[in-house]
């Protein structure tokens, strides 16, 4: 007897199994991909290990957004900081995000967050600037737009 229930269990637990894993639930996003049919927001923050004042004193950095080697926007202010958007009505192609150190006299650590949708999460990309850069631009990402889909990597 106890071998017919083991065996009704294991098969109730390989049905159970089977059931979950064919479900017709949405297909999981990988962490580099945006769904957005708003386009994405860029934003670039820094710091320079005192106040936000204090960041934006010691280090004036740029954001661009560059298609095909030809900037499509630059950065305006938001509020001390720098943001770019690309918008829903691009075409689709690859995008460049470009950060510029005009001029950083302290060691600036900035991080880009890159939001679609208002319900999206912001995924923080980081990296750094020297103290005594000046003029010095990286590309940092690049963003394959394609219909209301982005695709992020890093350079």
């Amino acid at each position: 007897m106890n071998y017919i229930k083991s065996t009704l269990y294991a098969g109730l637990l390989l049905c159970l199994f089977f059931l979950t894993a064919c479900g017709d639930g949405p297909e999981p996003v990988p962490a580099n991909v945006v769904n957005s049919t708003n386009g994405l927001r860029i934003d670039l923050e820094w710091t320079t290990g005192g106040t936000t004042s204090d960041a934006v004193n010691n280090s004036d950095l740029d954001l661009y957004l560059t298609k095909g080697g030809t900037e499509v926007s630059n950065s305006t202010s938001s509020g001390s900081f720098e943001v770019v958007r690309i918008q829903d009505v691009y075409a689709d192609g690859e995008y460049t995000i470009a950060v510029e150190a005009f001029n950083a006299t302290k060691k600036t650590n900035y991080t880009l967050y890159v939001k679609g949708d208002d319900e999206g999460e912001l995924k923080p990309y980081t990296g750094e600037f020297l103290a005594g850069d000046r003029y010095l631009k990286v590309n940092f990402l690049k963003i394959k737009k394609a219909g209301s889909t982005y695709t992020i990597t890093e350079y």
